[in-house]
């Protein structure tokens, strides 16, 4: 199987909304039920991480499904610029175990 395959099987595991509440509580500083008696907080990166997912996640439902919204090229800009800048910080935590907390919490939130 192509890594293209698998990562289309993979990305249809995701919840978007369990995602959001996961980024919801890294940006009050906390972790999900269960990964919070590991004695981690989030760090700054990690909260700004978890602050532009709900913002894109909004802006995304906001497009999808709401039939009258436009957003201008400014607008879009800024996002993308939002974006890209929560990749440089992910690079920068990627490897931590804070980070293998939060993909994890964003993979299994809603399935205990």
């Amino acid at each position: 199987m192509s890594d293209a395959k698998l990562r289309v099987i993979v990305a249809r595991a995701f919840q978007h909304g369990a995602m959001k509440a996961v980024a919801s509580d890294v940006i009050k500083g906390k972790f999900s039920k269960g990964y919070s008696d590991l004695g981690l907080s989030p760090s700054p990166t990690l909260k700004s991480i978890g602050s532009t997912f709900c913002n894109l996640q909004e802006k995304r439902h906001e497009a999808d499904y709401d039939i009258g919204a436009s957003f201008t090229r400014d607008e879009v800009l800024k996002l993308v610029e939002q974006s890209e800048r929560a990749f440089t910080d992910w690079r920068q935590i990627r490897r931590t175990k804070e980070a293998m907390v939060f993909l994890q919490s964003m993979l299994l939130k809603g399935r205990d």
